[in-house]
């Protein structure tokens, strides 16, 4: 018998074992976790997810109308030089018109699909040049500047996390209070097996952020080091 043999058929002795002990404490009713607000603030929403967010030093551009949101994510791409993109399918970024604006603007969007390729490394490695990723998001957290995104098809994961900029889309109505309010909101856009059934829930607060020895603070090395998002109908 395989050492790994042998440690699985010790865990399931134990269990067996303690499985009537087990069961009972899961069956005991336990008093929820709070759910907040832990944060006082006379603060709405939107405005306080920006001060949060602004506070780490991203950036937060409020925006009426998604012609406005446009508008915005134009001036972005415009003002970084951006030739290439690697971002979500069109249909899956809450603001229509996005893949017109990368057409009219002559933006190549980068191949992000890396999964099931013979040259997965030398993808990765060939998105080292792609300087702005795009990405919707699914909720954001007021109380402390983060947004959560969810990948699955059509929602590259490496479209939040590659590249030294990026930018999400957040309709205004995504922004909730707590964390606990937040996946409430995933639970009912995505069924509540949502974690079960996704490879990846990321909950991006600001910039990547990293601290050596010396608590000598770098932003950027394990992802973007700046950070956009525009928030529609604020």
């Amino acid at each position: 018998m395989s050492d790994r043999e042998t440690v699985l058929r010790r865990i399931r002795e134990s269990l067996s074992a303690n499985r009537s002990l087990l069961e009972a404490e899961a069956a005991k009713v336990r008093p929820p976790h709070p759910r907040g607000p832990f944060v006082e603030t006379d603060l709405a929403p939107v405005d306080q997810f920006t001060a949060e967010l602004e506070a780490l030093t991203g950036y937060v551009h409020s925006c009426a109308t998604p012609d406005e949101a446009l508008a915005a994510l134009r001036n972005l791409l415009i003002a970084h030089e951006t030739e290439s993109v690697l971002h979500w399918d069109p249909a899956e970024i809450p603001l229509p018109g996005v893949d017109d604006l990368l057409h009219e603007l002559g933006i190549r969007s980068a191949e992000g699909r890396v999964l099931g390729t013979e040259d997965r490394i030398g993808r990765i490695q060939a998105l080292d040049t792609v300087p702005v990723c795009l990405s919707g998001a699914d909720a954001a957290i007021a109380e402390s500047g983060t947004i959560v995104v969810v990948t699955g098809p059509g929602r590259g994961r490496f479209a939040s996390l590659i590249t030294p900029i990026h930018i999400a889309i957040l309709p205004a109505d995504r922004i909730v209070r707590t964390l606990p309010d937040a996946f409430e909101l995933l639970y009912a856009r995505f069924g509540r097996k949502v974690v079960h059934e996704r490879s990846n829930i990321t909950l991006i607060t600001g910039p990547s952020r990293s601290g050596d020895i010396e608590q000598t603070l770098t932003l950027g090395v394990h992802g973007p080091k700046e950070i956009h998002v525009i928030v529609v109908g604020a």
